[in-house]
């Protein structure tokens, strides 16, 4: 296994339905990925491979605090704090450019970042505030370009051709007035900021307060593959919007059982009822909406309580399918892959503030080695640092 200075997490998962209504593909074009029982008897260090770390510049213009969003462009770390004030803008060796910091009530400013996508077709940055019901449209260097006022909240967004946006949202919809928001989890807009259609029909009505920034990965070419919370499926987004299942995912796994669409329109889940955490204990396997697609493999995650990752190799169609947390192996590295905030072809990025390494460490019971050794000489006080890793096949 290689090492250098940047550690990075990444996930990535992919799951496929039979077609629904607003789509069109035929059935030779979809992937069947089946989670297989006798590919899990492996160690994190067996699927990790190149791990390496980036420690983000500090300095008084540069803190961050806690990120919320991380997102990597043509060698540049894009990065949403936590209170979404601002995002920062380092480059591939941590050093410190510039940040959006348009915050404040004015036609021109956010109230507070609710999202944020790079799109990289016209290599802008397109910026969500669902509190003013703005799209703001910058480019990556940070300067404002254009502000866009809808006529809905606008969740996750994401721009996918030179005339259009795509508004993502498939678990909570009670609180939008449009009916094509409503019925369906892709809403098509332009640059009026008024929506134009819907595709993938809503299978899940009732109110569910759960959702992932990470139910998006979108390709260098401008494509984007996409996955409803509990969904089965996968769908690809290509640049004409025509939208079509990719990957179905089958469960071929002994003791856990897959949410048909009868309970799917039934569950709810929010502070006083929460339906995921229940059907997870009665061992049901479910969707949580992360997905990374990279040229060699797409990993897509499950649960919400107890999170599983599997990992489908896309040049010898193979699955390997684990427990996030307890997976066997060694810890640290097994902490440092957790959490997959963004990817960038192949590589991963995850990160952590220097504190909450530390806490990870004694919590956790880290083993000094080479793995804690990227972290430990670092100080508390200091930015967040970038993990850097990517996947590999166990070897035979």
């Amino acid at each position: 296994m290689k090492l250098y200075t940047i550690c990075f997490i990444f996930i990535l998962i992919a799951c496929t339905e039979p077609p629904k209504k607003g789509t069109t593909n035929s059935s030779k074009d979809v992937v069947e990925i089946s989670i297989q029982q006798n590919n899990s008897d492996f160690k994190i260090e067996d699927i990790i491979d190149t791990i390496y770390c980036v420690e983000l510049e500090t300095k008084l213009e540069s803190l961050i605090g806690d990120i919320y969003l991380l997102r990597t462009f043509q060698d540049h770390f894009y990065i949403l704090s936590l209170d979404g004030s601002s995002i920062s803008i380092f480059d591939k060796k941590g050093k410190y450019i510039t940040r959006i910091n348009d915050q404040g009530r004015g036609p021109k400013e956010y109230i507070r970042i609710t999202y944020f996508s790079i799109d990289p077709e016209n290599k802008n940055i397109i910026v969500t505030d669902g509190f003013s019901k703005k799209i703001f449209i910058y480019d990556l260097n940070g300067n404002q370009k254009s502000v866009i006022t809808t006529d809905f909240i606008p969740n996750y967004v994401t721009r996918f051709n030179k005339n259009e946006f795509i508004n993502f949202e498939s678990s909570n919809k009670t609180h939008q007035e449009n009916p094509i928001i409503k019925e369906n989890d892709l809403h098509f807009f332009n640059f009026s900021g008024k929506i134009e259609r819907g595709k993938i029909t809503n299978q899940t009505p009732l109110f569910i307060n759960y959702a992932t920034p990470n139910s998006i990965s979108i390709q260098k070419n401008g494509h984007i593959l996409y996955g409803p919370l509990l969904s089965d499926t996968l769908y690809k987004i290509n640049n004409e919007g025509e939208v079509n299942p990719l990957y179905v995912l089958k469960y071929n796994f002994p003791g856990y059982k897959a949410i048909n669409p009868n309970q799917k329109h039934k569950i709810q889940n929010h502070e006083h009822l929460n339906q995921l955490e229940e059907l997870e204990k009665q061992n049901y396997l479910y969707y949580n909406g992360v997905v990374f697609d990279s040229p060699s493999y797409l990993i897509t995650e499950y649960g919400t309580e107890k999170r599983k990752r599997l990992l489908y190799f896309k040049d010898t169609q193979k699955t390997y399918f684990y427990d996030i947390a307890h997976i066997d192996g060694d810890k640290a590295l097994k902490s440092l892959t957790r959490l997959i905030r963004t990817h960038n072809n192949d590589t991963m990025f995850s990160a952590f503030s220097p504190a909450m390494l530390k806490i990870m460490a004694e919590v956790e019971g880290f083993t000094p080695n080479k793995y804690t050794k990227l972290f430990e000489s670092i100080d508390e006080e200091n930015n967040p640092v970038i993990f850097c890793f990517k996947f590999k096949e166990p070897e035979k």
